[in-house]
Parts: structure tokens; C-alpha cells; sequence
């Protein structure tokens, strides 16, 4: 997961526990049903999985910023929160938040794409 992310390796138990999250609600291989399900009895909500390492927008809330004041923190998903649907948000200066109010782009990683990018470019001519 770190390595696909391109996350530093210091994000190893932020990686862990994201994927046993993951695990315990995905179904069983002999079963239908899920580690949680099978634990918990109701079946657990996925619709908030998101990609490992996805960029992500944390909302400042108005009451916490002036009028020109960006309405957003750009940061990248390395988790989730057990015990509610809140996400665990690394802020491009190594800072973990936890907040519910995200917006993603699964579709864009981490900003060392660009330099793989960039990189291509440079080694094709």
C-alpha cells in the first residue's frame, strides 16, 4: 500500500491498520459474510472506503477563517477512524488530523506522480 501510494515507509502502522479495517470488512473467502458481520451480527457500511493515499481536501470550518482565508487544507488519506466515519488526513507538512468533512481525488495520488511523470519524460527524450 505504501509503496503503490508512494508514501514513506514511516507511514507503516497508518498502512497496517488501514488494511485490517479494510479486512475485517471484506467478506471471507468460505463465507459470504464479512469479519464483522460475523462478530458484530449487522453488516458493515463500506460506502466510505476510500483509496489509500488519495489527495484530500480537509474543510476549514467559517467560524475558523477570515474572508480570503482558503476554505480548504490539501492533504493525503492514510486512514480511517475506528469508532465513527471520520478520516485520518496527513497535511503536506507531516501533521495527522482526523475530520469527517473531506473531499477526495481518487484519482490523483500523492504529488510524487508528478515527478515519475516528469521523470518519463525526461529518460523518453
Amino acid at each position: 500500500m505504501l509503496q503503490d501510494a508512494k508514501l514513506p515507509n514511516s507511514l507503516w502502522a497508518e498502512a497496517v491498520t488501514t488494511a485490517n479495517y479494510i479486512c475485517n470488512r471484506s467478506p471471507v473467502s468460505a463465507d459470504s459474510k464479512t469479519p464483522k458481520e460475523l462478530f458484530y451480527g449487522d453488516k458493515p457500511d463500506v460506502s466510505n472506503l476510500k483509496t489509500f493515499g488519495a489527495r484530500a481536501y480537509v474543510h476549514i470550518p467559517k467560524a475558523q477563517r477570515q474572508k480570503l482565508d482558503p476554505v480548504s487544507i490539501k492533504g493525503i488519506m492514510v486512514g480511517y477512524v475506528a469508532d465513527n466515519k471520520a478520516y485520518r488526513i496527513m497535511l503536506d507538512d507531516t501533521k495527522k488530523i482526523i475530520s469527517r468533512d473531506v473531499t477526495f481525488e481518487e484519482s490523483i495520488g500523492v504529488p510524487k506522480d508528478e515527478d515519475k511523470t516528469q521523470e518519463a519524460r525526461f529518460v523518453g527524450g
